[in-house]
């Protein structure tokens, strides 16, 4: 399972569990500028990437009527990655510095209802025990 399948099954889980959830896309923005040396507005592509690093997906759990959430999972940051392979080494499937700089950081709030996550193919049944359960 590649990360981009991975990152719709669980929005779509998300949604069916009453969870609301963000996740940037890293997008091509256009800049307009003006060339004095050929007296013409121009443009070009420039990436818009939020804060490097930051997890892929945050999840926040809206309370039903129906639920009782208290003690349960409320903030979710889950960092996505695609499976390690046979060698268990490709480096895309590994944290970068700055994704071990956010986990670092996540995993030290210490506050009821809040999670970071690393999550690979082979956890998806745990996490959709979590959008499910918030436990």
């Amino acid at each position: 399972m590649v990360e981009a399948d991975l990152l719709r099954t669980i929005r779509d889980a998300a949604r069916v569990f009453g969870w609301i959830d963000h996740h940037d896309e890293q997008s091509v923005q256009l800049d307009r500028f003006y060339d004095p040396v050929k007296k013409a507005w121009r443009s070009r592509k420039r990436k818009a990437i939020s804060s490097r690093g930051f997890p892929d997906l945050v999840l926040v759990r809206r309370k039903r009527p129906w639920q009782d959430v208290r003690g349960g999972v409320r903030l979710l940051f889950l960092e996505l990655k695609r499976d390690l392979g046979p060698e268990g080494g490709e480096s895309h499937a590994k944290l970068t510095p700055e994704q071990l700089e956010w986990r670092e950081a996540l995993e030290a709030i210490d506050a009821p209802g809040v999670r970071y996550m690393l999550v690979r193919p082979a956890d998806l049944d745990r996490v959709l025990e979590i959008l499910e359960t918030g436990r």
